[in-house]
């Protein structure tokens, strides 16, 4: 194997704008909403890490995607723990949960199509609440979290698909040898 091939590789131009823009969000939502956004971002960062050793190269694309929506399953499950109130949103951790970690190991357009209906459902409903909800409070920093986490999730997902689609394709191709056998540099 030569030294190239175990280079990753390189980001588009376009991954690296919009990955400087959700930085950026991130970092407008974080000074306002504060520690409400901590919580399930730690949960995300733990469950990348473990997905990103764990699934298969072709997958790697939709970590970040599975990643933020455990983040968010977990995020809100340990809200119902800690306020010991168990209700239909227990249907919906297990759903962002579950949809993570089929998203994970076994990205499709189906799962995508299906999680990207059940965010744009959870941004309609958490959008009208927080346009109710009265500024600084802690409800309203907590539903902008809610927002900022369901849009990057959905922004995730379809980059992740495209990128994991064509490493499928890329690996489907076949390898122009040299005249020795070699794959050109």
């Amino acid at each position: 194997m030569t030294e190239d091939a175990q280079q990753p590789p390189k980001q588009s131009v376009l991954a690296m704008i919009f990955g400087g823009i959700g930085a950026l969000i991130g970092v407008v939502v974080g000074r306002y909403a504060g520690f409400a956004l901590v919580i399930p971002a730690a949960f995300g960062l733990m469950v990348g890490w473990i997905l990103s050793m764990t699934v298969p190269a072709t997958s790697k694309p939709v970590v970040p995607a599975s990643a933020i929506q455990a983040g968010h399953g977990l995020w809100m499950l340990l809200g119902m723990v800690l306020l010991s109130m168990f209700g239909l949103n227990l249907i919906e951790c297990a759903a962002m949960i579950g949809g993570a970690i089929w998203l994970a190991y076994s990205p499709s357009v189906i799962i995508v199509a299906l999680l990207i209906c059940y965010q744009a459902v959870g941004i309609v409903i958490n959008g009208m609440a927080f346009a109710e909800a009265t500024r600084n409070t802690d409800i309203h920093k907590a539903l902008m979290v809610h927002l900022f986490l369901r849009l990057a999730a959905v922004v995730t997902m379809l980059y992740g698909l495209i990128e994991s689609r064509n490493l499928i394709y890329a690996k489907s191709q076949p390898v122009e040898l040299d005249m020795d056998g070699n794959e050109p540099m």
